[in-house]
């Protein structure tokens, strides 16, 4: 058996070579190469049964070899290395085919089992019965045609089209009928950590040679998202036991909170979608906070409407942004977190909400502020991750999240802060008050707030708008009485107050006033079935 070495520092080929014990796996012959080049033309000219490459060769990286040997359909299994955690470059060298991968300086113990591996592939390969074997799938040799086929699934549920493909083209596994799912995604795993990471891909390539061993399902990458992960096999009690041993050895007896969603004995094709989608907020139910089953069958129900931050946090959140208020804006944040966050339990998928709903307040942040100034331009925000939100534990942590929330919505004000002050300082206080319209208003307060002389600030408010402070709140109010919804059941009281009046009677003079009409004439008018009041 041949052996091929390929790294671009010299002392790392001796090394190896070395640390191989050749008799062991029957290796008789060890080449090397430092240039990627030479590499391509000794695999497809020596085609060595096993090679070890270096992820980072100069200007080229070892994914290039990998399409060469897939291209080529050449024989040989590679191993990868690396002197540094690049998990980007690890990830991409085992979704192409990579059997392991190994950090240098490399561990004898470490270099034996990938090469135990490498040999285990070769001689199932090579055994006299394989091309009888049902046939192997791995995930990055699946046909074209089965990942259109489980994509069309989940894009558009069962068709007839699909039906039909399903039974004719002969796809591996076209015989299934019952099948269980397992599902997860490296969205909510510590990625951050190196070890987590070696554990995963761990499990993974393990999972991958039992499924190329037995012929038994697929595993799958990036299946309806970049970071997603799904077994698939045919229904069997025994391989949900395979994937639990499989789990424990690779992470040991520490799951760092590894767990994954399942759906049982579910019918293939026809329900694979609605199985996906099942087994995925199986997933999200996992509690963050302790080491969960490693299967989880119970779904995470949405709580999304209830999470969203209402027209009035925004509001709040935007005045202190406007002000730059950043002790206001914490605070407001925490209100709003802590009443969720108080819970023994919390599913991954609350979190993952809660970050969507965080996204989408500062979406509203910008559209307001954009609507105002048109050139206001974003400022860039790092993503939330939830790799972002664990200790030095690897657990999570209520009170890194909310600190992660309270620094990108921190940020987000400094740099409006920026923006603001070079605007004209009437126009900030005239959006001020369109955030604040029913909230006690007083012109000595603005004026401490804006940092200016309150009888300036009357007057020069006044010929800038054509009205005083006092008349323009008032109007605010009044058109805001009258976007009500015409169906609205409050009472005219409860009108005038959640608008900001504190006085029901001056609030129908000032209706009247503006509107010519009283308001319950006014809302009679836009809801005939509505019950009309007496006026005070």
């Amino acid at each position: 058996m041949k052996l091929l070495l390929v790294d671009d520092e010299k002392h790392v080929i001796t090394a190896l070579r070395r640390l191989i014990p050749a008799e062991r796996f029957h290796i008789d012959e060890i080449l090397s190469t430092q240039s990627y080049e030479e590499a391509k033309v000794l695999l497809e000219k020596e085609r060595p049964e096993i090679a070890i490459v270096d992820i980072i060769l100069q200007n080229h990286f070892g994914t290039g070899l990998m399409s060469f040997v897939q291209n080529k359909r050449l024989p040989t299994q590679i191993i990868a290395i690396s002197g540094h955690s690049d998990y980007e470059y690890v990830r991409a060298m085992l979704i192409n085919g990579a059997i392991d991968y190994l950090l240098k300086p490399i561990e004898p113990s470490a270099l034996n089992a990938a090469l135990e591996k490498a040999a285990a592939r070769i001689a199932a390969h090579s055994a006299p019965d394989a091309p009888e074997r049902r046939p192997a799938v791995r995930q990055d040799q699946l046909s074209h045609s089965i990942r259109q086929f489980l994509t069309g699934l989940l894009d558009e549920g069962e068709s007839d089209e699909l039906r039909r493909k399903w039974e004719t083209q002969a796809l591996p596994f076209s015989g299934l009928e019952r099948c269980t799912l397992l599902y997860y995604s490296v969205d909510a795993f510590p990625m951050c950590s190196t070890a987590f990471e070696q554990h995963l891909n761990g499990f993974e390539e393990k999972i991958r040679h039992h499924l190329a061993v037995s012929g038994s399902g697929f595993f799958l990458r990036r299946l309806g998202g970049q970071n997603t992960r799904i077994l698939l096999f045919a229904q069997s009690d025994r391989h949900l036991l395979t994937v639990r041993n499989i789990l424990l050895d690779a992470f040991g007896m520490n799951l760092l909170s590894f767990h994954m969603g399942c759906v049982r004995s579910f019918s293939f094709p026809q329900d694979f979608r609605d199985a996906f989608l099942l087994a995925q907020q199986c997933f999200l139910s996992a509690d963050c906070h302790t080491v969960t089953e490693i299967l989880s069958e119970t779904p995470y129900f949405s709580r999304r409407e209830t999470l969203m931050p209402g027209s009035p946090l925004i509001r709040d959140t935007l005045s202190c942004i406007v002000i730059a208020d950043a002790d206001g804006l914490f605070r407001l944040l925490q209100q709003w977190l802590s009443p969720v966050l108080a819970t023994d339990s919390l599913p991954l998928g609350l979190v993952f909400e809660l970050i969507d709903c965080f996204q989408d307040m500062r979406r509203q942040w910008i559209a307001r502020l954009q609507a105002e100034f048109p050139d206001f331009a974003p400022p860039p925000q790092d993503s939330i991750t939830y790799a972002n939100l664990l200790d030095e534990h690897l657990d999570f942590s209520c009170d890194m999240l909310t600190a992660s929330f309270a620094h990108h919505a921190r940020s987000f004000a400094l740099d409006a802060a920026g923006f603001l002050e070079e605007k004209d300082l009437f126009q900030r206080i005239a959006l001020y008050i369109r955030l604040n319209y029913d909230k006690p208003f007083s012109q000595t307060e603005y004026a401490r707030l804006f940092h200016i002389n309150r009888d300036y600030l009357s007057r020069k408010f006044k010929s800038i708008h054509g009205e005083g402070m006092v008349s323009y709140v008032n109007r605010l109010r009044i058109e805001e009485a009258a976007r009500l919804p015409s169906g609205s059941s409050l009472r005219i009281r409860e009108i005038a107050f959640q608008t900001g009046f504190s006085d029901e009677k001056y609030f129908t003079k000032q209706f009247k006033a503006a509107m010519n009409i009283l308001p319950s004439d006014y809302r009679a008018l836009m809801n005939p079935d509505f019950r009309a009041e007496e006026e005070p």
